[in-house]
């Protein structure tokens, strides 16, 4: 699973939107935040008679991804960071009960990386 940012062309409208990006063989699915941001009318996609043109530009090349991936491989490795210069501290009330509750779900294009 990838997340990336791209440049999106609607109706002649330009967006900076995030993208993720997921192996395998599933329909592509189009987001909440895309709709809102981008002011779509579902019923008018769902529903349309005329055919949808769509295209994806390749902006950067295998070699430039590489580079990328190289100069920042200290902060997209898998590993978990640490926090050398702050010391965190919790305060609680003397009195403070914990309370545990059930974990949210992870949402569905995460679950693979997960």
């Amino acid at each position: 699973m990838i997340e990336c940012n791209v440049k999106v062309q609607y109706q002649n409208q330009s967006y900076d939107l995030s993208m993720i990006v997921i192996y395998g063989a599933s329909p592509p699915l189009l987001g909440l935040q895309w709709i809102n941001i981008m002011q779509l009318d579902l019923n008018q996609l769902i529903h349309a008679q005329h055919s949808v043109q769509h295209s994806i530009h390749k902006i950067y090349t295998s070699s430039k991804l590489q580079a990328s991936l190289q100069k920042y491989k200290n902060v997209l490795n898998k590993e978990l960071g640490h926090c050398t210069k702050v010391q965190a501290h919790i305060q609680l009330k003397p009195d403070a009960i914990p309370k545990f509750f059930k974990p949210r779900p992870i949402p569905f294009a995460y679950l693979e990386g997960v």
